[in-house]
């Protein structure tokens, strides 16, 4: 996982609201999104089109339920669409009252559950041994699926580690706007 630099950390942190979702939550949120989600989109239409494909199942031992692997990847990609719309403002109705930090939270708890999703799948792919270690044609190296989850579970990663930011800043201007000011005592005369 990409970790977050201090310098970028501290520069964000200073944002003003307005600025923090400009740059933040539309910006490098939104960029992160999107590269993960034309990932996503790239491994559907190349397992789609390979016939292979077609029989491969992913079993899973809680539910002792078989899920296809396409079934998976098209839930993985409309997941991600659902994600990239949410990063263009496109939520759930805003609840009043509304606060610019309260937006970035919303909008950051919006895109993390579309991004749990995907990586709860991810992680089905790899801890099936016999999908994992089968092999896509048409990829650089004959990838496996498993080295096709990891990507995917790196990128997710990626995007959690900013929305777990945009969450903090947001909590972080909240809890210090919603504190009342204190006028300075006067001094008690007797």
């Amino acid at each position: 996982m990409t970790a977050l630099h201090d310098e970028t950390r501290s520069r964000w942190s200073a944002y003003p609201p307005d600025q923090f979702i400009r740059m933040v939550l539309h910006g490098a949120i939104r960029n992160q999104v999107e590269l993960a989600s034309v990932i996503v989109h790239v491994y559907t239409q190349i397992i789609h089109q390979f016939p292979g494909s077609r029989d491969l199942h992913i079993h899973n031992a809680d539910a002792k339920e078989t899920t296809r692997l396409r079934d998976l990847f098209l839930n993985m990609r409309a997941c991600m669409a659902d994600a990239q719309a949410a990063t263009q403002g496109d939520t759930r109705t805003l609840m009043l009252p509304y606060t610019p930090e309260r937006y970035i939270r919303d909008a950051a708890n919006e895109i993390r559950r579309y991004v749990l999703s995907v990586e709860r799948w991810a992680h089905q792919i790899e801890m099936d041994v016999h999908v994992a270690e089968a092999r896509l044609p048409g990829t650089t190296g004959g990838k496996s699926f498993g080295d096709i989850a990891g990507e995917i579970l790196k990128n997710i990663g990626d995007i959690v580690q900013l929305l777990d930011f945009a969450r903090d800043y947001a909590e972080n201007r909240a809890g210090t706007m919603t504190l009342p000011l204190r006028a300075k005592p006067e001094p008690l005369i007797n």
